[in-house]
């Protein structure tokens, strides 16, 4: 219980920014996504059955989002980003948020809703 608690705080503590998948996702307005799931970059503290690749890579890699990271686009990302409709967006909004920032990255990716088909390991992909 103490762990649940902890999770919760700290995604309050995020704000808005608790919808930012580490991979260029914004899942603003999806709402399965803001209710079931824990934001993103705490999936190690609460227990999936599986952590997203393209999550241990950033931490594996000490980055806090792909797009800030000295390998983008890496292979993994792209793979990722081929299954998205349309494919490769991800990328574009990963790009993007290494560019300006946070604040207006999420503006724009909020405008774009770009947690419509794509794909999320932590995610049902028949919705």
């Amino acid at each position: 219980m103490a762990t649940e608690k902890r999770v919760v705080e700290a995604e309050q503590a995020l704000g808005r920014r608790r919808l930012a998948g580490i991979c260029g996702l914004f899942a603003e307005g999806d709402l399965w996504y803001e209710q079931q799931i824990p934001a993103c970059e705490l999936q190690e503290k609460v227990e999936l059955r599986n952590l997203c690749p393209v999550y241990r890579c950033a931490k594996e890699r000490q980055v806090e989002h792909c797009g800030a990271c000295p390998e983008f686009p890496c292979n993994l990302l792209v793979l990722f980003a081929a299954h998205d409709d349309p494919p490769g967006r991800r990328l574009e909004s990963a790009a993007m948020r290494a560019v300006v920032g946070d604040g207006p990255w999420m503006e724009w990716a909020a405008e774009r809703g770009l947690w419509r088909g794509a794909l999320c390991p932590v995610r049902p992909r028949n919705r």
